[in-house]
């Protein structure tokens, strides 16, 4: 079998990054990967000059990480600082890393994180995050944001939305397609027959049998709308009790309502490890679940982790 190719943007250059992508790839060392990543070797040769970590990166053998020169090395040197110029650094990186996976160019993407609001400094309103741009590259008709954790795995129904507009948002056929998603993602990549995946409620005591909220007939009725043969579908799960070991340990993955619904918990039980993967796309594209720590951007005291889990899964699910 010839290598695996991970593509990598390398994200917010005056974030964390580019730190936690050269702390993470020498973790691959011995595997038989090659990594390409999209943005020019003269940025990480300037890093080079002040950090250990990015002159490791700039030392790996150039058939093993190869940087794409496919635009100008221009970006403000300083870190933790909100610039437009950042911005086009960051999407040039994310755009030609993009093109390369849909070219056949490679068996995976990787990203790293960056500013929405830097984006937007950049090229204008419009950027919602990595999740809705990657769809509308790909042009995937529906896809799901998946967050892991160690054996814990989350999908939010909805994404980077005011909570406000969370309940109109819920219908069953929007429940019904997330579902289907989940489940077609557990069986490819996790080889699970049949998942078993449970569906949390919107409301406190899963409506109480509608003194709370009635959203949660349409996400029973959701429920019992999905083809038996797809997957087992079980719920409404009371969210406050649906993350205890006894409950959880029992889903392949669970479904929330809302972004916060389940990012509290994956983040409460594995916040250094935890992962995004992008469901749908018609490639693997995973990225560590944090994002460009501004606070501690430049000070050497960013983990890697959750991008050696990223990487780790991207190789992993191209493999399936």
């Amino acid at each position: 079998m010839s290598p695996r190719r991970i593509a990598i943007s390398v994200g917010d250059p005056s974030g964390i990054g580019p730190e936690v992508l050269s702390k993470a790839l020498p973790e691959f060392a011995s595997h038989d990967i090659e990594f390409a990543i999209f943005c020019p070797r003269a940025f990480f040769e300037k890093l080079a000059e002040k950090f250990l970590w990015a002159r490791d990166l700039t030392e790996f053998p150039r058939e093993r990480v190869r940087f794409v020169d496919c635009f100008e090395p221009n970006w403000s040197e300083g870190f933790g600082e909100a610039e437009a110029i950042n911005g086009r650094f960051a999407m040039n990186s994310l755009e030609h890393a993009v093109e390369a996976v849909l070219a056949g160019e490679a068996d995976a993407l990787v990203t790293a994180p960056l500013s929405k609001l830097i984006v937007e400094m950049a090229i204008g309103s419009g950027f919602r995050g990595h999740t809705e741009f990657l769809r509308e590259r790909s042009g995937a008709d529906e896809i799901a944001m998946m967050l892991i954790a160690d054996n814990l795995r989350v999908v939010p129904l909805t994404r980077h939305v005011p909570i406000a507009d969370v309940p109109s948002m819920i219908d069953e056929a929007s429940i019904v397609k997330a579902i289907e998603i989940i489940a077609r993602a557990m069986i490819k990549f996790e080889k699970i027959r049949r998942p078993r995946i449970g569906v949390l409620a919107l409301n406190p005591h899963a409506g109480d049998g509608g003194l709370f909220g009635t959203e949660e007939a349409i996400i029973d009725s959701a429920i019992d709308s999905v083809p038996p043969d797809v997957c087992e579908a079980v719920g409404p799960l009371v969210p406050d009790v649906a993350f205890i070991p006894d409950v959880r340990e029992k889903f392949d993955a669970i479904l929330g309502m809302f972004h916060d619904q389940v990012l509290i918990p994956l983040k409460m039980l594995g916040f250094d490890r935890g992962v995004n993967a992008t469901l749908g796309l018609p490639f693997v594209r995973t990225s560590p679940d944090h994002g460009t720590a501004f606070d501690i951007a430049g000070q050497d005291r960013a983990n890697p982790s959750s991008m050696i889990e990223a990487i780790r899964l991207a190789i992993r699910w191209c493999d399936s």
